[in-house]
């Protein structure tokens, strides 16, 4: 079968086409030096075949100019329509120095022509993607301006890194990123993969190569070393992407509305993450998220978490198997919480895990041998039950992304759990559905 070539964001480019004036402003050649398309020629959907059966040169964005496209100024439009209307970004909106110097960050970063004309694309065909970018940006210029860690040089570095930090997933199927479509093993493959593409398409710029194309390539990584794509830890990331992953984390609370349930889950998450995050920029955020004055009424969330009690308890007992069960796999292969087992890296990364987050839900009272005892002490406070229904999903999450980092490890290892590791597979197996409905 004829190899086709970056299916996915050609096809969005010729789409774009159908609509917008996309036309070539040099010849296009294919790898073999053969000529493509002519200087001057309109790129529309009848041109998609031809385009993606060829491995192009020079490459695609270089050689195209779009109508109307994204520059530098209705890039800071777009940012500052965002943080003076949407509900989404309403909480950096207080102070006016700190709103100026986040518009002032849009203005002054590198934006270059290729690049310009990849965030048309996503304007144009993946407006969410392109909306994400802007509130993660808005986010993470806050951050970096409250904790004072960053010269007005390096916000403008940090503006370009945030907005193109998922300018990777354009070479992404759409249709992996529906909401609710849960991934398969093989498909996840294709979204973990997304930050090494944006580092790669911004290693080519020397404006953005090598400080913003590595803030790219590590903002998906994690303090504790449970993110990707390397596994990196503490130290080991940049500064810059460790407020792009607090910065993402936080936008998808607050993009899903300003309310005191999202804040709620919000502050519930850092404190499960504590490991995760830098703790100096959890803070700003939690302090932040503190000073809001709610908007809905919280007897909604108060009324539906008491008509969930008996749920809630079959969930909280959940969770107690599925500690209780990987405790019976870590005495049986001997593993201890304090060291790791280089011989078993499958095992000893769950272990840390499930270690740090039976710690983090010991400090919220929950005791494994006994889970029900919550639900006797809390269902007389309101405020209490709502907190534990959030508690409950975020530690379904955690376990949800234990399983992710395993399979993940295992990709790398050559898909083969051997011996003692094969015992993380069989309690994944036993454990996978269950978690889903905690």
């Amino acid at each position: 079968m004829e190899k086709r070539y970056d299916e996915q964001y050609i096809r969005s480019i010729t789409r774009m086409g159908d609509s917008q004036g996309v036309v070539t402003n040099q010849a296009i050649f294919t790898s073999k030096n053969i000529k493509l398309i002519e200087k001057g020629v309109k790129v529309d959907s009848a041109l998609f075949e031809r385009l993606i059966s060829h491995k192009l040169i020079p490459k695609i964005d270089h050689c195209l100019t779009v109508e109307n496209g994204i520059s530098g100024d209705s890039l800071k439009a777009y940012a500052m329509n965002l943080l003076d209307s949407d509900p989404g970004v309403a909480v950096l909106r207080g102070d006016a120095r700190i709103r100026n110097r986040m518009l002032r960050a849009f203005d002054e970063m590198p934006l270059v022509a290729p690049m310009a004309f990849k965030l048309t694309v996503a304007w144009s065909q993946r407006p969410e993607v392109f909306e994400h970018s802007i509130r993660v940006a808005l986010v993470a210029l806050f951050l970096a301006i409250k904790s004072f860690f960053f010269s007005t040089k390096e916000l403008a570095t940090l503006a370009a890194a945030a907005v193109f930090h998922d300018i990777g997933i354009l070479h992404v199927s759409p249709e992996l990123l529906r909401p609710g479509r849960r991934l398969e093993k093989a498909e996840r493959h294709h979204l973990y993969a997304h930050p090494i593409t944006g580092f790669l398409i911004l290693r080519e710029f020397v404006d953005y190569h090598p400080e913003i194309s590595r803030t790219v390539f590590e903002h998906h990584e994690r303090l504790d070393g449970s993110g990707y794509p390397r596994g990196l830890k503490a130290e080991q990331i940049c500064l810059g992407a460790q407020v792009l992953m607090l910065a993402e984390a936080a936008n998808a609370i607050f993009e899903q509305s300003r309310n005191s349930r999202n804040l709620a889950r919000f502050s519930v998450l850092l404190k499960l993450n504590q490991k995760k995050f830098n703790s100096e920029l959890s803070n700003c955020l939690l302090s932040l998220v503190q000073d809001i004055q709610y908007e809905d009424d919280p007897c909604d969330a108060q009324a539906s978490a008491f008509s969930a009690i008996p749920t809630l308890e079959a969930r909280l007992k959940e969770v107690a198997r599925v500690f209780l069960d990987w405790n019976s796999i870590r005495r049986k292969c001997g593993i201890d919480t304090e060291t790791a087992h280089a011989d078993m890296p499958l095992l000893s990364i769950i272990n840390e895990r499930i270690d740090d987050l039976q710690r983090m839900l010991l400090h919220a009272g929950f005791d494994v041998s006994n889970p029900g005892i919550l639900i006797a002490i809390l269902q007389d406070d309101p405020e209490a039950m709502v907190e534990l229904n959030i508690l409950l999903g975020e530690a379904r999450w955690q376990l949800r992304e234990i399983i992710h980092e395993v399979y993940r490890r295992l990709a790398e290892q050559g898909g083969l759990a051997e011996g003692a590791e094969s015992s993380a597979l069989e309690w994944i197996a036993r454990n996978e559905v269950a978690i889903e409905q905690i």
